[in-house]
């Protein structure tokens, strides 16, 4: 999924039986030896129903827009796995968060966060794109509130710089793969996007702790201050409103990240396979990319990190952390501004309808301590505010593997219930 890559194995052509979530210490002669309540549950637990979904996602993925019931059915699905979850693993859960379960436990949200952001193309209609926009920040909500409730685990007091204590740096430094660092920087993208500082604060101190342990690190931190320094200058300007940059393709295509590293997905780049299909070569820019990297007009896309060894040198992420504080306070400012002299906020008029969010029910003390949370800035997105799909019903994944969702044509299926299943979405 991370590497854009078909996978090697259908997990519908496998037969054998799903492992055990239960260490080798706890296997017995006679069985499986019941263990204390104390003990941390298996990672496998969180870890084997997002995987069980990966290839049928990768095939819902190939159609060029993902229709709304097929988006309802696979929250449905999220929202059955996040149930079946025990302690410290749902994101309702207060329980202590070792860094060590980041790897298991943003499966679920890296899956979510592919899924949204397919409809981010040109492609799709304005209304689609901009949902697809809302429900790539709840993601970004979502993962903030899990690395805070890590976070409030440090010893150490919190400072200003937003760095927590070096027992957590440590941890965060050894126990973080690649695509969950690319996670992190997907999530800052798309909160600073949409001028929610707070989250993008939080996913850029978990990026600064990991610092040269993944080499994948510097080129997003490089990459993000290059994105905030063009949000910056388009703020300065008067053409940062949510309203501005939902129509700016630029900043589009800046945001969609890696995405235009996928040649199926790409769509700014010359002659790419998605320009082709969607006849857009003539109305796309094709250099929107190569404003840091000097590439040109006519070269296909290529992995944000491929060219490692040729990286510009960059200034730190305390330059990132400090643009985004910068960035919240202006915002705070301009927001007590609005109000002592009664102005009215300027949100945009109209909204798609948004999925509903646990984010606004459990809500940990914002981080860094001294940047606490402000009030939407007058420009931020609509009250009620994109998010998570864990809310409601939604029964505990059952232990036999489900249909393996694949591409629709845009019907819904003949079905006795007034939504789609996960299941109707099989071949």
């Amino acid at each position: 999924m991370e590497l854009g890559q078909p996978p090697i194995i259908d997990d519908a052509d496998v037969e054998v039986s799903e492992p055990t979530p239960v260490d080798d210490a706890h296997i017995g002669p006679n069985g499986i030896v019941p263990t204390s309540g104390n003990t941390m549950p298996n990672a496998l637990i969180a870890f084997v129903p997002v995987v069980r979904i990966i290839c049928g996602l990768k095939k819902t993925l190939r159609s060029k827009t993902i229709t709304n019931a097929t988006l309802e059915a696979y929250d449905e699905h999220f929202r059955a796995i996040m149930n079946s979850w025990p302690d410290p693993y749902p994101i309702h859960s207060n329980a202590p968060l070792d860094p060590a379960l980041f790897s298991a436990i943003f499966l679920l949200q890296i899956a979510r966060f592919h899924l949204y952001r397919h409809n981010t193309s040109p492609a799709c209609r304005p209304v689609e794109r901009q949902q697809a926009l809302y429900r790539c920040l709840s993601v970004a909500k979502d993962t903030a509130v899990y690395l805070q409730r890590s976070i409030q685990t440090a010893s150490a007091p919190r400072r200003y710089s937003g760095t927590p204590s070096p027992e957590w740096v440590a941890r965060m430094a050894n126990t973080s793969p690649f695509f969950v660092v690319t996670h992190f920087w997907r999530c800052a993208l798309i909160s600073a996007f949409w001028a929610d500082y707070s989250t993008a604060l939080t996913c850029v101190t978990a990026m600064a702790s990991v610092g040269d342990n993944s080499k994948f690190n510097a080129p997003c931190g490089r990459y993000l201050e290059f994105f905030l320094d063009c949000l910056m200058e388009r703020i300065h300007t008067g053409r940062g409103t949510p309203e501005a940059l939902e129509n700016d393709e630029e900043m589009l295509c800046y945001v969609s990240g890696d995405m235009q590293g996928i040649r199926e997905y790409a769509w700014a780049w010359n002659g790419s396979e998605a320009l082709y299909k969607m006849s857009l070569v003539s109305t796309t820019r094709a250099d929107m990319p190569s404003r840091e990297s000097g590439q040109g007009q006519g070269q296909g896309p290529s992995s944000f990190a491929a060219q490692q060894g040729n990286q510009p040198e960059w200034s730190g992420w305390q330059r990132v952390l400090d643009m985004l504080v910068h960035l919240q306070q202006t915002q705070q400012r301009k927001t007590s501004l609005a109000v002592s002299q009664g102005g009215q906020s300027h949100l945009p008029t109209s909204a798609p309808q948004q999925p509903q969010s646990l984010y606004q029910h459990h809500v940990p003390p914002t981080y860094p301590q001294q940047a606490s949370q402000a009030p939407g800035p007058s420009y931020f997105p609509p009250p009620q505010r994109p998010l998570s799909p864990y809310v409601g019903g939604g029964s505990a994944v059952s232990a036999q593997p489900v249909g393996q969702p694949g591409t629709t044509d845009g019907h819904r299926p003949t079905t006795s219930s007034s939504r789609m299943n996960i299941k109707d979405l099989m071949h």
